[in-house]
C-alpha cells in the first residue's frame, strides 16, 4: 500500500494525526512518505488490517519484535 493510500484508508490526515497524537499539520508535512517510526506506530495502533509493517516499509528486518507481532495478527 502506498503511503498516501494508507493515510486515505485510515480516514485522512486528521484521523492519522488523532491516532498518533500529533497535529494534522505534522502529517501534512510528511508529503508522500510516512516516516518509518510513524509507520511502526500506525501498524500497532490501527489494527484495521491496512497492512503489516513489512508491507509498509521498504526496509527489511527492522524491529523483529514488531514483525513477529504483525505477522501473528494476519
Amino acid at each position: 500500500m502506498i503511503h498516501k493510500d494508507l493515510i486515505a484508508f485510515l480516514g485522512g490526515q486528521t484521523a492519522v494525526a488523532n491516532i498518533l497524537g500529533i497535529s494534522p499539520q505534522a502529517v501534512y508535512k510528511w508529503g508522500d512518505e510516512i516516516p518509518r517510526a510513524r509507520l511502526a506506530e500506525l501498524a500497532i495502533a490501527t489494527g484495521k488490517g491496512a497492512s503489516t509493517f513489512n508491507d509498509l516499509s521498504a526496509v527489511e528486518n527492522i524491529w523483529p519484535e514488531l514483525k513477529a507481532a504483525t505477522n501473528e495478527r494476519t
